[in-house]
């Protein structure tokens, strides 16, 4: 929506110039007379609408939002939702959700601050640190490596020193957490509902829509006075944007803020849907494991099934190569020297030649390629199964 806090603060100094020099030029007309209205001045219903709302209507029933004139609506608006907004932020001091919060705050930082610093880092972590070391020192010992007779003098040194270390940054991060959890984090919990209610309140709902008020009441009579009637023509999507009337509908709907009210009746209709969708979850899941179950079952069959086929192909393969009428080629391969990288670098010319030449088609080309990467020339007798 139009309605922009910073936006009209600063668009405040750029307009004060445009309205003193708008009146030396209101009577020109307009380079392209719209088609969609016709006439220069707005009519009183329009100078009503922009003076109140901020934005008006063109005879075909068009809105168009006016980005330096915000109305008297949208402050009000503002005002009324930022003042509710207010109310649930000190609200917030009777509900158990914020001393939840604060507890599992405060008790995140006493885990980091007593389990992870104190206890695993220095405590347990020194304990590894030594037990590693001097393990290490007996299998440096138990080997004979060279220089083993400092192996035990060297993991006393090693595993002091981590010690050293792993104690006083343990310590602080203790105190530290400690410090975070007793301390930091109730009083943030303690005043943060404070000080955003008081900001909503102070700025947003009374500051800011006062300046707007203020603004409006200055501008908005002598823009309506000399203004010229909207058009699609004249809309440049920042100073005017044109707004169907379901989307102003949309827009306006957004802003209002949810009532406690509306959120109770919300989560009690989320609760009878949990309720009789519950058996049908039960259901649906129960399915899925039945068919996670089937697809284990028929994946473990295909994979049996797979390798009596590959061994299988294995099997005919080596038949294949042990035929007499082949063993004249083979010969021939291996004088020549057609072992595996051999037969690689002519992959791309014997794949022309294949379908150039023989007419095979392109996936007969490549598993011929992919039979020869797995049992090359010199290998004729032996295929492995698991290239195929």
């Amino acid at each position: 929506m139009k309605y922009n806090h910073g936006r009209l603060l600063l668009s405040a100094f750029g307009v004060c110039f445009v309205l003193l020099s708008l009146p030396s030029f209101a009577s020109i007309p307009p380079a392209e007379p719209p088609s969609e209205d016709s006439g220069y001045f707005l009519s009183c219903k329009q100078k009503g609408q922009l003076i109140w709302q901020g934005r008006m209507q063109d005879s075909s029933g068009s809105w168009y939002d006016i980005w330096i004139v915000p109305g008297y609506v949208d402050p009000a608006r503002q005002c009324r939702i930022n003042t509710l907004k207010a109310g649930g932020d000190f609200a917030e001091y009777g509900h158990r959700q914020k001393y939840k919060d604060l507890g599992d705050a405060s008790s995140d930082a006493f885990d980091w601050a007593y389990d992870d610093c104190l206890m695993d880092f220095a405590l347990k972590g020194s304990k590894k640190a030594w037990s590693e070391s001097w393990k290490e020192a007996g299998k440096r010992t138990q080997k004979r490596v060279f220089g083993w007779w400092l192996a035990y003098p060297w993991a006393v040194l090693e595993s002091t020193l981590s010690t050293v270390v792993r104690i006083p940054v343990g310590a602080a991060g203790t105190v530290l957490g400690s410090a975070w959890g007793g301390a930091v984090v109730p009083v943030y919990y303690g005043v943060n509902s404070t000080v955003k209610g008081t900001l909503r309140f102070g700025v947003r709902a009374v500051a800011l829509p006062a300046s707007a008020v203020v603004w409006n009441t200055a501008a908005s009579p002598l823009m309506a006075l000399v203004g010229q009637k909207p058009a699609p023509s004249r809309v440049d999507g920042f100073w005017v944007t044109q707004l169907s009337g379901e989307e102003l509908q949309s827009a306006l709907q957004a802003q209002e803020p949810v009532s406690r009210e509306e959120l109770e009746a919300l989560a009690r209709w989320g609760i009878v849907l949990l309720t009789a969708s519950e058996p049908f979850d039960v259901k649906r899941k129960e399915l899925r494991e039945q068919a996670n179950q089937q697809r284990t079952e028929l994946n473990q069959r295909f994979s049996e099934l797979e390798k009596n086929l590959s061994q299988a192909e294995q099997q005919a393969l080596r038949a294949a190569a042990s035929s007499s009428e082949l063993q004249a080629t083979i010969s021939l391969l291996r004088e020549s020297g057609f072992d595996s990288r051999k037969t690689a670098r002519a992959a791309r010319e014997l794949r022309s030649y294949l379908e150039k030449e023989l007419a095979l088609s392109a996936p007969e080309a490549s598993r011929i390629l992919q039979l020869l990467k797995s049992a090359p020339p010199p290998s004729a007798g032996s295929f492995d199964a698991s290239q195929q």
